[in-house]
């Protein structure tokens, strides 16, 4: 388990922000429907009730398929798409981008017409091959191989490969862009970020020595911390919770 530095609890402001799939909620082929752990998700509730806190679950999902599939209360701030959409802050799609997004979805659904258990799905910013339902590793390698390919051949595309999905980007905001331009907006002292993916990395290069980055499960990382799985994020995020409750209590 993470060692929970005082000073984070005890900061003036803090803001915490949180990936949404394989940290909150486990990674399962069942896109659509998420079951995100319970502590965590009440933790966050708790800790966006505190004074001088800052919640936010950051996600790549697009907002509005976050907002459905999340019943968070309107004190946790939800972006998506990276951190290129946020609630209550307009973030049009350009016609440029439309097209970009349009034309590399286009290309996608040709590498994955006819494989099963592989799909497309169409963002305001990005068009994602997702190919965790095929059954064959061999196959959905090359699948992702060859949308990377795709991805490199067209202009304004800015592709990223996560866990069993390869998104092509008409917005270059990444999630460091997000938290950094969060932190100043919320004037936080600290910030907590908790991750599980390659997009999440980015958003640990912008932390700060006095910061806390905490990777969820294997694999290298910028974070410095780490734990095992979703089940131990809810732990975490309830200590946090806890212990910042007790300090803005004084």
């Amino acid at each position: 388990m993470v060692s929970l530095p005082q000073q984070l609890a005890e900061c003036g402001r803090l803001l915490v922000v949180s990936d949404f799939d394989g940290t909150i909620a486990p990674l399962t082929g069942n896109t659509f429907s998420p079951q995100p752990n319970m502590l965590s998700v009440a933790a966050l509730e708790k800790l966006a009730r505190l004074a001088g806190t800052t919640v936010a679950v950051l996600s790549g999902r697009d907002l509005a398929t976050l907002s459905t599939v999340t019943d968070f209360s309107p004190a946790i701030v939800l972006a998506g798409s990276h951190g290129a959409e946020t609630t209550s802050i307009d973030s049009p799609v350009t016609a440029e981008q439309r097209d970009r997004v349009h034309r590399a979805a286009e290309a996608l659904e040709h590498l994955a017409a006819g494989v099963a258990g592989c799909f497309v799905e169409r963002k305001p910013f990005q068009a994602c091959l997702h190919v965790r339902k095929v059954t064959d590793t061999a196959v959905a390698q090359t699948l992702m191989s060859r949308a990377v390919d795709t991805g490199a051949a067209m202009d304004g595309i800015h592709t990223t490969v996560g866990s069993c999905i390869v998104e092509l980007s008409a917005s270059s905001i990444t999630k460091g862009d997000w938290i950094t331009r969060q932190r100043t907006a919320t004037g936080a002292d600290r910030v907590v970020f908790l991750g599980d993916d390659t997009t999440d990395e980015a958003g640990f290069a912008v932390l700060t020595e006095t910061d806390l980055g905490v990777k969820v499960g294997p694999g290298a990382t910028a974070a410095t911390a780490r734990v095992a799985d979703v089940d131990e994020v809810g732990v975490f995020l309830t200590l946090l919770a806890d212990r910042r409750a007790a300090h803005t209590a004084l």
